[in-house]
């Protein structure tokens, strides 16, 4: 599978490619999720010394995740999350991402982490609920879901796949596309994101039913010829 480094940082944000959207929903409809809540923060490591990258790339697909966890320095469960490799000659990257993402309300957490195990390099991926909810004397930590949240998202998953046209279900287990869910006081703010294109809506969190539906497409990612000439492949083993 060829990728590409703008490709991964998108994976990261949780937008794809949505930064070329061709048409945006109109603010009326539109639920506030912006990528101003998942923007990276950047934290310089020391752990790898002297391996390049054709050694690291050599320790083979689990180490290579073992070595990112290590990078993170914070509590991470791994089976939470929906992990990938990628490498090319000058670049080895370890994508963690929780493809449902549901947000409490008055609420901040990381849901993913993008590593650069070459730079010694982590990002994370924030979510906050509101848009400038903040934790002030808190040290931030990844989301774990507890069994409130995982009521809230039962329901909204049985809502979503009651009222969808496709005859695809949406389920945890299989899903890897995007779909961010934030709580507020009468409805689900729904942000369903896929290649091609988006979905905007929200869900009365008393009747599971569907209004407020916006749809955008996506263009293509502009071809980067640099990238293109070496391209980042996912390590599979």
């Amino acid at each position: 599978m060829k990728c590409t480094y703008t490709y991964l940082i998108l994976i990261l944000t949780g937008f794809l490619i949505a930064a070329c959207i061709s048409k945006k929903p109109p603010n009326t409809n539109k639920p506030p999720f912006t990528s101003a809540n998942n923007s990276a923060s950047p934290q310089q490591k020391n752990i790898i010394t002297s391996m390049d990258i054709a050694s690291i790339k050599q320790l083979g697909r689990a180490k290579i995740i073992q070595l990112a966890i290590e990078l993170i320095e914070l509590p991470i469960h791994p089976a939470d999350y929906h992990i990938k490799v990628f490498t090319n000659q000058s670049r080895v990257f370890v994508s963690f991402r929780q493809p449902i993402k549901f947000i409490p309300f008055n609420s901040v957490h990381y849901y993913g982490a993008f590593v650069d195990i070459g730079k010694k390099l982590v990002n994370y991926a924030t979510y906050a609920n509101p848009e400038n909810y903040t934790m002030e004397g808190q040290t931030m930590s990844f989301y774990q879901a507890n069994k409130t949240d995982n009521k809230h998202l039962k329901f909204v998953l049985n809502a979503i796949n009651r009222q969808s046209k496709s005859t695809v279900q949406i389920a945890q287990a299989t899903f890897t596309d995007e779909l961010v869910i934030k709580e507020q006081a009468t409805h689900y703010q729904i942000l369903e994101l896929y290649e091609h294109y988006e979905l905007w809506y929200k869900i009365d969190n008393k009747t599971g039913k569907k209004y407020d539906e916006v749809t955008a497409t996506i263009a293509p990612a502009p071809i980067d010829k640099e990238e293109d000439n070496d391209p980042l492949i996912e390590l599979k083993e």
